[in-house]
């Protein structure tokens, strides 16, 4: 079930804001009598104050579905999380997920997107939703942190892992709704939030809010928002892999000193461009085997 099924679904809901009808009328009544401007114009302020108060308190409570997690407030409206079905027929359990939607003030709920669910059809788990002014242009991402529960991984059975995933998404704000980042979703990315696979381990480095605001200190952090190619120097001997994943590792390797370059950032992992050898090479390598070259 893809996510324009679920707009579809969803963009012509009625979310419960309208004015309040009745004290409407009531007024409409007593004013039919009148012929005065002052009171036609009373009259029209009242509707005016009184549709405003109605959308002015809209709030997560009123969008259909058990909230996943805790709204997150901002200056432009607010973030809410709802629980939801997944897919567009009711008479199909495909299970739940959680859904993101927008409320700017004075306006209807926004559908954003949808998160995973777990594999046992439960919604994932909201971890963490906050607020961080990730490319330093004084203007706040939101940040979302999920995890769900996850066992099956088919071609990656040789591979020990935890069952937890991880995802972490990044949303651009405008005045009136959520914008996904691509280019800083796929910096910070998703997986296991550990995996072993030949002796070797590997930690998903952005669960919690902490790990993530450290990850701006980071020498890849410039490419976050342009692409660069960051000088480094290899740490110690490490494997080269296909993928940004620790179940691709290849028989290839580096050791400590060679020098390359970084072209690219995903979830801890780099593409490191390496020319020492006797072709060149690009694939990818744990980014904490790798420092700055400063060098000159």
């Amino acid at each position: 079930m893809g996510f324009t099924r679920m707009l579809q679904k969803h963009k012509n809901t009625n979310f419960g804001f309208c004015p309040q009808r009745g004290l409407s009328r009531l007024f409409l009544t007593g004013f039919s009598s009148w012929h005065s401007v002052l009171g036609k114009t009373l009259f029209l302020l009242f509707l005016l104050l009184n549709n405003s108060f109605v959308l002015a308190n809209s709030s997560c409570d009123d969008i259909l579905g058990k909230q996943n997690h805790k709204p997150l407030e901002m200056s432009e409206g607010v973030v809410c999380f709802v629980e939801q079905p997944v897919g567009d027929d009711p008479k199909v359990n495909e299970g739940l997920w959680t859904v993101v939607y927008f409320i700017s003030h004075g306006r209807k709920p926004v559908l954003i997107g949808g998160e995973l669910k777990n594999e046992d059809g439960t919604a994932g788990r909201i971890v963490d939703a906050f607020l961080l002014d990730v490319d330093h242009d004084g203007k706040d991402e939101v940040i979302v942190i999920q995890s769900i529960t996850a066992r099956d991984r088919g071609a990656d059975a040789e591979s020990d892992y935890s069952g937890v995933f991880y995802i972490v998404d990044v949303y651009d704000k405008t005045d009136t709704s959520l914008r996904p980042n691509l280019r800083m979703t796929k910096w910070f990315w998703s997986d296991y939030s550990w995996l072993s696979n030949d002796n070797i381990t590997y930690k998903f480095p952005y669960q919690t809010r902490q790990s993530i605001q450290q990850a701006l200190k980071s020498p890849f952090a410039p490419l976050l928002v342009r692409d660069e190619n960051i000088p480094v120097v290899v740490k110690k001997k490490s494997y080269l892999y296909d993928q940004a994943a620790g179940y691709y590792k290849s028989k290839k390797y580096l050791i400590a000193g060679d020098k390359a370059t970084v072209s690219g950032h995903s979830g801890g992992w780099c593409v490191v461009d390496y020319s020492g050898g006797k072709k060149p090479l690009q694939m990818w390598m744990v980014c904490d085997d790798l420092k700055p070259d400063t060098a000159k």
